[in-house]
């Protein structure tokens, strides 16, 4: 089984997908098949709008970038799973050792969202070689601005 994911909003009634080419894009390399289409309505303690600059900018520039250094097509989920295992974490004590394990983005503190996507930003300009500018939240305000205006 396949599965992918794209950040949106719902208004008056109509989906709006943030990053629909890299959702699409995604989709094309399917052999056709049946899916089922899940929305999750997120309603949470940090904000929707930063969700979606997470999902609509530093999500795939970080997932672009792995792909273009790997040269293996990642899906956004598996960048997702990677970057929580590495940035956003819980501890416990298992058989007297200290283990970790990715946690949710769900329900989380805005503080905490925030810290973990400053984390994410910061190991595509180090490690990735991703330009700074490229997660400018002037971009996201663009991409937003564009989806209010239907431009997308």
């Amino acid at each position: 089984m396949k599965r992918t994911t794209a950040a949106g909003v719902i208004k008056n009634g109509k989906l709006e997908v943030v990053d629909l080419d890299g959702f699409m894009d995604e989709i094309r390399s399917w052999d056709d098949c049946e899916v089922e289409i899940t929305i999750d309505y997120y309603s949470g303690p940090h904000s929707d709008e930063v969700r979606r600059y997470y999902h609509a900018c530093v999500l795939p520039n970080i997932r672009s970038a792995i792909i273009e250094q790997q040269g293996f097509p990642f899906s956004k989920k598996q960048v997702h799973l990677f970057l929580k295992v590495n940035f956003l974490y819980v501890e416990y004590v298992a058989d007297g050792e200290i283990k970790q394990e990715p946690d949710t983005t769900s329900g989380i503190s805005q503080r905490r969202y925030w810290h973990y996507v400053n984390q994410c930003i910061d190991f595509g300009v180090s490690r990735l070689g991703i330009p700074y500018e490229k997660f400018d939240i002037a971009l996201f305000k663009q991409l937003k601005e564009e989806l209010k205006n239907g431009s997308n």
